[in-house]
């Protein structure tokens, strides 16, 4: 089934209807310098400048900072007056590294780089800003090249995945590395694993010693670190599952029952839900998107709230108070420089950081660089004049009923229709949209043979939108 959804997302690419600036979120500041140095990234046709960044809050003073990388430079700002930014201090690196990436523990902030010269971790001690941030350590013994870091507070161990140290070829899958001493992290073990199932760590989310591997093309795999010498596979997600690609990152809810994923190619793979509360065996539940064509990165899931950057999309929340159906409860698009419904690769929003105490949500674009964004719930749609128009169809596959939730920002006519691979029509209503959210369940389906189909959904006003239908 894989190549044919392949070929059906490629082709929805041409079908999306407008994006829209903001819903539900304002702008509370933003930072860029287009002197920077950027480049043009191997899946996208645009430059850039900006990756990944991570917040901090001084203990003592209370005001709120943001690590942020650009391809050349580690920058700190200072975003307690969000109107008014202050950019802090940065710290030159290499040139061209199009990865970075960042973690907290404590006033340390651990930083390392991939996709580009080698560069060791780097750590920095915080507690100065926003006079300044001071140099603790650069240990290229430890890594000299990792691609993504995790820090587990509760056990004091930063994890380093797709990593090397100076030298060494080829990576490691997963590094473990004690912070007892923040200042001196000393290596303890790596990922061990006889099956073979896991070379290579995207990136990993951590808790209670259990890890949660993005592997690449191999799933999501689940391992017991507990003893750092000796892990253990537990469980996991082996393609193919539904829309499997290159499995880039997951987070778990708070009740560590359920977990979502994402599969980073530029085919608008959607965000999976599976109930783990079996480890062993995870089972499937649900996924969905912003728009078919765009490319979920990074997910932060906290109480009902799913925080995800999706490129070209921007910043997305989606309301999980029920996990099965998820509702996007607001968004901001940091990246407007794709046309309307195109999709074009991966660029725009990279990550965001929702942990703030004081609301701020910040997000980092690798073209227009930081965002500092307030969720306000009078803010609409319309707020650039341009209109919207969002589906998604759940269960999907399904065997019986389909539910279709329709987001719209004006009141319309439109016509639902489900059609085969060949074009015929099988099924068309005429239905009535409110603005905002409208829920229609069509039982028809069950009629319907086994298979693959389109759903499109055609308002009066033009807007079009189309979804992949199994039914099975």
């Amino acid at each position: 089934m894989k190549p044919i959804f392949y070929c059906l997302f490629l082709t929805f690419l041409c079908f999306q209807v407008q994006s829209q600036q903001a819903y539900r979120f304002e702008l509370g500041g933003h930072w860029n310098d287009t002197n920077l140095a950027s480049q043009t990234t191997q899946f996208s046709n645009d430059r850039q400048t900006w990756t990944d960044l991570m917040g901090w809050t001084h203990p003592t003073s209370g005001k709120e900072f943001v690590i942020m990388g650009s391809i050349d430079s580690i920058y700190f700002f200072d975003i307690s007056n969000p109107i008014s930014i202050k950019k802090c201090d940065v710290r030159s690196g290499l040139n061209r590294v199009i990865n970075r990436d960042f973690e907290v523990f404590d006033h340390y902030v651990y930083c390392v780089s991939d996709n580009g010269p080698p560069g060791a971790l780097q750590i920095f001690d915080l507690q100065y800003l926003p006079d300044s941030v001071h140099l603790v350590k650069t240990d290229s013994a430890i890594s000299s090249n990792t691609h993504s870091i995790f820090i587990d507070s509760t056990s004091k161990r930063l994890y380093l995945n797709a990593t090397k140290p100076f030298g060494n070829i080829p990576k490691f899958g997963m590094q473990i590395i004690s912070l007892n001493d923040p200042e001196n992290p000393v290596l303890i073990g790596s990922l061990t694993d006889s099956t073979k199932i896991c070379n290579i760590v995207h990136e990993a989310y951590f808790r209670n010693d259990t890890a949660y591997c993005s592997c690449e093309y191999k799933g999501l795999q689940i391992f017991d670190v507990r003893d750092p010498k000796h892990s253990v596979h537990i469980g996991g997600i082996s393609p193919p599952y539904p829309f499997n690609g290159y499995n880039h990152t997951g987070w778990l809810n708070d009740e560590g029952s359920m977990i979502v994923f994402t599969d980073e190619l530029p085919y608008g793979l959607p965000i999976k839900l599976y109930d783990i509360s079996n480890k062993k065996s995870p089972d499937y539940k649900t996924n969905f998107n912003s728009h078919a064509g765009a490319t979920p990165h990074n997910v932060i899931w906290l109480g009902n709230k799913l925080w995800t950057s999706a490129y070209e999309d921007g910043m997305v929340l989606w309301d999980m108070t029920n996990p099965l159906n998820p509702v996007i409860q607001g968004f901001y698009d940091t990246y407007p420089q794709n046309p309307d419904g195109v999709y074009q690769g991966l660029t725009g929003c990279w990550g965001v950081y929702p942990f703030f105490a004081s609301g701020y949500i910040a997000a980092s674009d690798m073209r227009n660089g930081l965002f500092i964004l307030k969720y306000n719930q009078k803010v609409g749609l319309s707020q650039n004049g341009r209109s919207i128009l969002a589906a998604r169809a759940y269960p999907n596959p399904t065997s019986t009923v389909v539910n279709v939730s329709i987001f719209s920002n004006q009141k319309e006519t439109a016509t639902l229709q489900i059609m085969n691979l060949n074009g015929q029509t099988l099924l068309q209503k005429q239905i009535d949209l409110l603005g905002g959210e409208n829920d229609i369940k069509l039982e028809e389906v069950s009629g319907i043979q086994n298979g693959m189909y389109f759903m499109s959904i055609i308002t009066e006003s033009g807007l079009t939108k189309q979804l992949p239908i199994v039914k099975y």
